[in-house]
């Protein structure tokens, strides 16, 4: 009888256990499985966390890189604003000095213009109507207000040069040459500023310009050999040499 009530007690324990086993593993697996999705979603955002962690720290390097760019542009730009405003105030006093070279110049080119004119009117008369010519065309070039002074100084020194350039000048041309009230084709000779010379075609007549009375003036016939040869050297038909020629006073006959 008791091994009887035993075994019951027994069965009724185990009924009851596996009622009561039910709800509780039901009641512990719902936390668990909570816990884990919990430590899922927080291991997410860690991980959402870190990406986003060093995306910020890939921008902010970008950032400070260009910061650091802009910084070296910026000190370059302020070395080139610096640097104009430098050429600029040269430039200033570039401008202000070349108004007061303008005011001095505008009388000394024409200071230069009126000696060159006075030099054309006291040479000797050869190529006169041509540098009369140029002189006019240089005194209407500094009346011109549309040309600007370096243009009228540059228009000037070349006439000045043209004018030097007569200096040096050995050439031979034929003209008609009023000699002792007569007028005959002759060939006259340029020895720079020197002195004019002329010879007949025949060469047995020669003369001498004399800037004193502004009048031809025959010479001896002893020279008409050394006058010949001069003017056979200008001509480029004969090799230069040596001759005696009156330079600095009239030999009249």
């Amino acid at each position: 009888m008791n091994l009887y009530r035993l075994l019951n007690s027994m069965g009724l324990l185990l009924c009851a256990a596996t009622v009561w086993a039910q709800p509780f593993a039901e009641q512990v697996t719902v936390p668990v499985t909570e816990t884990l999705e919990v430590r899922q979603q927080a291991q997410q955002q860690a991980d959402d966390w870190h990406e986003e962690r060093e995306a910020l720290q890939r921008e902010l390097d970008r950032l400070s890189t260009e910061a650091a760019q802009l910084e070296t542009q910026c000190r370059q730009f302020e070395d080139q604003i610096e640097h104009r405003q430098q050429r600029v105030a040269s430039l200033q006093r570039d401008l202000a000095e070349s108004g007061r070279l303008t005011e001095e110049m505008a009388p000394f080119l024409t200071t230069v213009v009126q000696q060159l004119t006075e030099q054309v009117n006291g040479d000797l008369p050869f190529l006169t109507l041509e540098r009369q010519q140029r002189l006019s065309r240089l005194e209407e070039t500094l009346e011109d207000d549309d040309l600007s002074i370096g243009e009228k100084f540059r228009r000037t020194l070349e006439a000045v040069q043209v004018e030097t350039a007569y200096g040096r000048r050995f050439d031979v041309v034929q003209k008609n040459i009023t000699l002792a009230s007569q007028t005959t084709l002759m060939n006259q000779l340029q020895l720079g500023r020197l002195a004019l010379f002329a010879q007949s075609l025949d060469g047995q007549r020669s003369a001498v310009y004399d800037p004193v009375s502004g009048q031809w003036q025959p010479l001896d016939d002893t020279f008409n050999g050394d006058l010949r040869k001069a003017i056979e050297m200008a001509g480029k038909h004969r090799p230069v040499d040596l001759l005696s020629l009156p330079i600095g006073k009239v030999v009249t006959q």
